[in-house]
């Protein structure tokens, strides 16, 4: 109740609207209680790994705080995937699709950042170069990163890091709200994947201070 969202989950203002004014992006935040001003805060997905963002982001907001929910790199992948199913950008089978963005990175990575964004499955679960843009920009106290599958401990953790929790997590907000149903097809090949992450997730331990990588991943 102290956290206040705009009526667009995604204002996507910084990478598809940038060109509109300001006020246009502060209309979406909008019925502060003047009694208990709001904490206010959006989640577009895309701010995250798209390399011109963070100064932009800090320019307009200096004193933003940021919220990163990093969930287990091969499963997001498979994730994104289907996404892009849904929405038609994508037409290869899971493997081919796979098996060429393995070729890309290794080629030096995505040239295109709009096509890495809706096709650059393995790219975008591959966290720290990502984080270290962030970390760059805004100091460390400002960013809190979360585990997705750790849901009730992230949501502690935000409520802390916001100051809007008084020492527990409230169970309704525990609840699944954006889950798709898709089906990997059976033998699915996943060992390169799970090849590409495993040094790209002992990286970000090092590079998060985490003592050990998640168990769930």
């Amino acid at each position: 109740p102290k956290v206040g969202e705009p009526f667009l989950k995604e204002t996507h203002y910084f990478d598809l609207h940038r060109s509109r004014p300001l006020h246009w992006y502060y209309n979406h935040f909008w019925g502060d209680d003047a009694d208990e001003p709001l904490l206010w805060g959006e989640a577009t997905p895309a701010y995250f790994d798209t390399p011109r963002l963070p100064a932009d982001i800090v320019g307009v907001v200096p004193d933003v705080k940021i919220i990163v929910t990093l969930r287990d790199p091969v499963a997001r992948a498979v994730s994104h995937y289907f996404h892009a199913v849904e929405f038609g950008w994508e037409r290869r089978t899971i493997s081919d699709a796979f098996g060429e963005e393995l070729r890309i990175l290794s080629d030096g990575g995505w040239k295109d950042p709009i096509e890495m964004l809706r096709r650059g499955y393995l790219a975008r679960s591959c966290y720290s170069t990502a984080l270290r843009r962030w970390f760059d920009l805004v100091p460390r106290e400002r960013i809190c990163v979360v585990v997705s599958e750790q849901r009730r401990e992230a949501l502690q953790q935000t409520g802390e890091f916001l100051g809007v929790l008084d020492g527990k997590a409230d169970d309704t907000l525990l609840r699944d709200s954006n889950r798709r149903p898709y089906r990997v097809p059976p033998g699915l090949d996943l060992a390169p994947v799970t090849d590409l992450f495993r040094a790209e997730c002992e990286g970000q331990r090092s590079l998060l201070g985490w003592p050990e990588v998640p168990g769930e991943w």
